[in-house]
């Protein structure tokens, strides 16, 4: 239930899947379930936070206030079974135990769809309240137009255009108005992806570390006090200073000799004088300092427009540097420069001099330690004090940060699922960060309620190796979910791979149903490739396994049935999938 962070797509096959489970559950009860109602009630969830099962009073006022009138189009119905079925929605995730526990109580929400029913049915009705695509729908049906029909919504809009149709000019104004500046009510707001940030007194050592502070500190220790060095007539190095510092193993190279005596002129370590360079010597505190080096430096290239080489030039380099950081950050700490290029064409478009000026930037950001560049400079990975510096270039722009501390403060399923994409050793410290900020024994029951709950193989399983790292009571936890029906089988699987269990333990259904765990799992994943790698099996094999699915009780034995029958390149197994169906249909096996 908690898609913060998921593609679209993701989101997309496990609405549906919700929704079959909940119109089964409305039929099987009387209660109103309108598809297309409960579908954009979800949709909403997803456009805010992705959290479709935490639900408050504000929540779903603006679900039913804001969104359904600018969403929802109702050509023909009269709206009095929406808050009906948005009761119906809420009751069933109560039911199912999908109800996120920081939502209100179900009471509570029930009473505030009630007393909001009169400002629904006016916000409904009010077509300046419309988003641009309902206003049209709802437009073409008054004039008996279908707007499904893409030939007659044409012709309407042939006839709007010559002013041979009516339509309220003042009402569309305002729609086209909203649309044009922007709705934020309505808009996509994924929440930022989680950040792992280290304090500046951890980063010390990465910073004494970062190429460019063990250059700035070299070349400043090497300028006398005293004496200086020499320069050319326009500021260089003299040609000997040049020659001597190139013999000093981290200056050895001289386009960094160079940037790097430009960075110390910039920094105020050092200052031309009377044809000589010499050491300033307030600056010699920060040189004892990598930390605060590093950050003075890294304004340098990352915050300060007014640059050292050229407002115009240093703008736009500065522009690129910060596209590229976050574009690392917003991809999850690790993005290929294939990917980085997408993402740069796809909101400003790769700036002036192409992906090479970018590779270079990429190279230069990996030189203040903000990024590690590997495989050849075809991926790039942030690095502390990468994430440092975004933190603090997300934070003068006013945007929200999450980073682990807050994660510390979620539910466990939040957890595991804003912490699935993240880098073992980032996985590892937010799931310190979160057994700290809580009683060991209310993280083993949010824990194993989240394993009773969900129908995610991989956040269950999570839920096993954050509940292992609670000693013998949260492996006594695992054991005690073997008798549950949905969560016991991989329980005892996840037992025999920690060597709790031995192997021969597992009962026929257990292993039978930790296979259709995992192919399932894999098809919601992966999709057609993973149809795919099941079609290499041997067929015996395949059509053995269409037979077991059956005899399991798997929740998921319906649709995993389904996308056989439907995806299977192989006409015979995709047909003895559509006979596994019919018979699963004719008689499920409980």
């Amino acid at each position: 239930m908690v898609y913060a962070g998921a593609s679209r797509a993701e989101f997309v096959r496990a609405r549906d899947r919700l929704l079959e489970h909940f119109v089964s559950w409305a039929n099987t009860l009387g209660r109103p379930a309108d598809l297309l109602v409960a579908q954009a009630a979800l949709d909403f969830r997803f456009n805010r936070d992705g959290l479709l099962g935490r639900w408050t009073i504000d929540r779903l006022r603006d679900t039913v206030l804001v969104w359904f009138p600018r969403k929802l189009i109702l050509l023909a119905e009269p709206p009095t079974h929406v808050l009906a079925t948005v009761a119906a929605l809420l009751d069933y995730l109560g039911d199912a135990d999908l109800l996120d526990e920081r939502s209100d109580p179900l009471p509570q929400l029930h009473r505030a769809l009630d007393e909001v029913a009169p400002e629904f049915t006016a916000a409904m009705a009010d077509p300046r309240n419309f988003g641009v695509s309902k206003f049209w729908a709802t437009t073409m049906a008054q004039h008996g137009v279908d707007p499904t029909d893409p030939d007659a919504a044409e012709r309407f809009m042939a006839q709007v255009r010559i002013g041979a149709t009516d339509v309220d000019p003042e009402v569309l104004a305002t729609v086209e108005r909203r649309r044009t500046a922007g709705d934020p009510s309505v808009a996509w707001n994924p929440p930022p992806p989680v950040m792992a940030v280290q304090e500046w007194e951890e980063l010390g050592d990465d910073a004494a570390r970062c190429p460019v502070v063990i250059r700035l500190r070299r070349f400043v220790e090497w300028v006398d006090w005293d004496d200086g060095c020499a320069l050319t007539p326009r500021g260089d190095l003299a040609p000997a200073v040049a020659a001597e510092l190139a013999r000093l193993p981290e200056l050895a190279d001289p386009a960094q000799l160079r940037d790097t005596v430009l960075l110390a002129k910039a920094l105020w370590l050092v200052r031309a004088r009377k044809g000589r360079l010499y050491r300033v010597r307030s600056a010699a505190p920060v040189l004892h300092q990598p930390f605060w080096l590093w950050r003075r430096a890294v304004d340098k290239i990352v915050v300060d427009r007014q640059r050292f080489r050229g407002r115009e030039a240093v703008r736009i380099e500065t522009e690129m540097h910060h596209a590229v950081l976050v574009s690392v950050y917003s991809a999850g700490g690790s993005l290929t420069v294939d990917r980085l290029e997408e993402m740069l064409r796809r909101v400003d478009g790769v700036p002036k001099g192409g992906m090479s000026r970018v590779t270079a930037g990429v190279h230069r950001l990996a030189e203040f330690g903000l990024l590690d560049v590997r495989a050849g400079g075809a991926e790039m990975l942030l690095l502390p004090l990468g994430a440092y510096a975004v933190r603090e270039l997300l934070g003068q722009a006013g945007l929200p940060v999450i980073g682990l501390d807050d994660l510390a403060r979620e539910t466990a399923e939040v957890l595991v699922a804003r912490l699935a994409p993240l880098r073992p050793e980032l996985f590892e410290r937010g799931i310190d960060a979160w057994l700290r900020a809580r009683d060991q024994a209310i993280a083993i029951e949010e824990l194993t309620a989240l394993a009773r709950r969900t129908d995610d193989l991989g956040h269950r399983v999570m839920a096993y190796r954050i509940l292992d790292r609670c000693g013998t009571a949260g492996t006594d936890a695992v054991a005690a979910l073997r008798d549950h029906s949905t969560a016991g089988p991989s329980a005892a699987a996840w037992l025999v791979n920690a060597h709790v269990l031995p192997e021969e333990a597992l009962t026929e259904r257990e292993r039978r149903y930790t296979k259709v765990d995992a192919v399932l799992s894999g098809v919601r994943r992966d999709g057609e490739d993973a149809v795919v790698a099941f079609a290499a099996l041997p067929a015996s094999a395949q059509l053995d396994f269409l037979d077991q699915v059956l005899t399991t009780g798997h929740p998921g034995t319906a649709e995993l049935l389904r996308v056989f029958a439907v995806a299977h390149p192989d006409p015979d197994i995709a047909e003895a999938a559509e006979r596994a169906l019919v018979r699963f249909r004719a008689k499920p096996t409980l």
